[in-house]
């Protein structure tokens, strides 16, 4: 939820309390960063996988932010892929927590990035098993992240 009127903000507008529509978590927010954004930045509607993910944290009383156990770096993407394709490809290994591809200055893919897999027995399998696959004409290479 987000005020977006000036209105919205109540009699004393000087802020309002939001709450996530995904798991209930609120707080309170300025008016500044209600009513502007900042330049080159815009609203996008959250990938039903990552509310997917945040909904079975809850269910596992876990924080609706955990990602998982076992973070990989994946290399030689293809500059078409998005993070959909390549978490169409690593479900079909194990439970996906997180899918982060590094873009350049206008928000082209790099050809690498990250995937966090929620428990290291499905990150393993994931190097085992995705290392070399071809996504979209590319050879990707999977190995366990640095960082």
């Amino acid at each position: 939820m987000y005020a977006l009127k000036d209105e919205d903000l109540g009699s004393r507008g000087k802020g309002r309390r939001l709450e996530c529509t995904v798991c209930g978590h609120s707080w309170f927010q300025s008016r500044d960063r209600i009513m502007s954004m900042r330049d080159g930045m815009e609203l996008v509607e959250r990938p039903q996988y990552e509310i997917d993910r945040i909904m079975l944290n809850i269910q596992e009383n876990k924080s609706p932010g955990f990602v998982g156990d076992f973070k990989l770096y994946v290399g030689n993407i293809a500059f078409e892929c998005s993070e959909q394709d390549i978490y169409n490809t690593f479900k079909e290994i194990g439970s996906v927590g997180e899918v982060s591809l590094v873009r350049d200055d206008i928000g082209r893919n790099r050809g690498f990035g990250f995937v966090t897999m929620r428990t290291a027995q499905d990150g393993e399998a994931a190097m085992a098993q995705l290392d070399g696959t071809e996504i979209n004409g590319r050879n990707i290479a999977v190995r366990p992240s640095n960082n």
